[in-house]
């Protein structure tokens, strides 16, 4: 399919939905560093028309905005509209300390022409799907024994994480409970 001759990541999976090309990259990303430099431009976009800003905030963001997270995903979903990258969502999802898993979401950005489809829900659910397809990482989920961490200013975002998660902090959680801040 035209979909497929299209996949940038060689261990990638793509599927479409409504008129959007969805590439599912389940692990390894950060082994292709020339892949996600290639891709860097888009990201950059969508990081800044994401929030609102226009062409003139593209300069800032390449000096300013913090693409190393990006480097480090082992997971990642990219959609693209007319092959351009409209969203993205990546995660560190390979961690484990004393024990237990973190995740990371580390790289998540929808441009106005791919928000309110509802993208943010099944996005999460299939980086959540693949890190769950990791024994280990199953087996810290059912113990309790795992964590998700993100950094951001989305509301949206929060009330999603909100929804699944106890997240800290929150207005139910003003304080951070040992275990979660070490």
């Amino acid at each position: 399919s035209r979909l497929m001759d299209r996949l940038l990541f060689p261990n990638s999976f793509g599927l479409s939905y409504q008129s959007f090309d969805i590439e599912i990259v389940p692990e390894g990303c950060r082994h292709h560093p020339d892949l996600l430099e290639g891709i860097q431009e888009q990201v950059l976009k969508v990081a800044t028309f994401a929030r609102g800003w226009d062409e003139q905030s593209l300069d800032h963001m390449r000096a300013n905005f913090k693409l190393g997270p990006l480097y480090e995903a082992n997971s990642l979903v990219l959609i693209r509209k007319d092959d351009t990258i409209v969203g993205l969502v990546g995660s560190v999802n390979d961690w484990r300390v004393d024990g237990q898993s973190l995740i990371h979401l580390c790289s998540l950005g929808l441009l106005p022409s791919a928000q309110r489809r509802g993208f943010l829900p099944v996005l999460l659910g299939i980086l959540w799907t693949l890190t769950l397809c990791k024994p280990e990482f199953n087996e810290d989920f059912r113990q309790g024994r795992s964590y998700i961490s993100a950094i951001t200013q989305s509301p949206y975002l929060y009330a999603a994480l909100h929804n699944l998660f106890d997240l800290y902090p929150a207005p139910e959680h003003p304080v951070v409970p040992d275990e979660v801040r070490r």
